[in-house]
């Protein structure tokens, strides 16, 4: 089994959230600590993808013989952790119950094997700030509107993934621009790529770019909307028309930061930000 690649679209240090009720920015920071098996006592920060196991390789090796050489991997997000056992041979339990793939939203206790490893949860509320009246061509004519861009501003100076959600019309487009104005890849691509203004049998080629020869028409090598914004920022606009087929291939590009052309065998890593914007009245998934 592969061990997990580090997630480069997104540095996961610091994972930011904006509280749906208060509207105030809070920071989140996860720890592992080990309270009970040979390891107890040890701890590290989770800041990225990792896999806990009893091989040396893992990113949290563990020395309990009773755990799989690759046991479980963590995934931390804004809104928790997310766990997913790795066909380990005992199985990963919270609480008491073994699971497959769950999120962690609150602090808890995983059991691998005799180990008992604690996922802890630090939480810094920023508030909620109140911005300028202008943000690139975004401008904010009410407090409440300030306090949107206030939130954006902040986020801008993160790589962190951004979904922007609005009916059509209300400036999701023109809040992306000024977000990657705003941030440290203003001077780097900001690539648009419209979901549903490209055919279906098209959207993987425009997306990972592909090889000569891969179709008919396809005379020369061409790059995707990911390549061409490496280095910069990616705005899908539209991305709930994404085909169901084609939008693990996308998650894994945002994952893992790799890409594959149609028809190539070559693994392409990017360094792209997203701001994937998503209408407020889609029915798609």
């Amino acid at each position: 089994m592969d061990l997990p690649r580090q997630r480069l679209t997104q540095p996961l240090a610091e994972l930011m959230r904006v509280d749906r009720a208060s509207g105030r920015l809070v920071v989140r920071k996860y720890r592992l600590a080990v309270i009970d098996g040979p390891d107890r006592g040890k701890t590290a920060p989770l800041t990225n993808t990792v896999a806990l196991g009893s091989d040396e390789r893992a990113g949290f090796p563990l020395t309990d013989p009773t755990v799989s050489r690759l046991h479980v991997q963590l995934t931390p997000r804004a809104d928790g952790v997310l766990v997913k056992d790795l066909a380990s041979t005992n199985g990963t339990l919270i609480g008491g119950l073994r699971i497959d793939q769950a999120v962690i939203e609150h602090e808890a206790t995983l059991t691998l094997g005799s180990t008992l490893v604690r996922l802890h949860v630090d939480e810094a509320d920023l508030g909620a700030p109140l911005g300028p009246d202008k943000l690139g061509d975004a401008v904010a004519a009410s407090r409440a509107m300030r306090h949107v861009l206030g939130l954006l501003e902040r986020l801008a100076q993160t790589d962190a993934t951004v979904v922007l959600l609005g009916e059509t019309g209300t400036g999701k487009d023109v809040l992306a621009h000024a977000l990657h104005a705003a941030s440290g890849r203003a001077n780097k691509p900001l690539v648009v790529f419209d979901c549903s203004a490209v055919a279906p049998n098209l959207i993987e080629s425009e997306l990972f770019g592909h090889a000569r020869g891969a179709f008919t028409g396809a005379t020369t090598d061409r790059k995707g909307a990911f390549l061409q914004a490496d280095g910069g920022t990616l705005f899908l606009d539209e991305i709930g028309e994404l085909p169901l087929d084609l939008q693990p291939r996308l998650l894994r590009a945002v994952e893992s930061g790799a890409i594959k052309p149609v028809g190539s065998d070559r693994v392409t890593t990017v360094d792209v930000r997203l701001w994937p914007p998503r209408t407020a009245t889609s029915t798609r998934r």
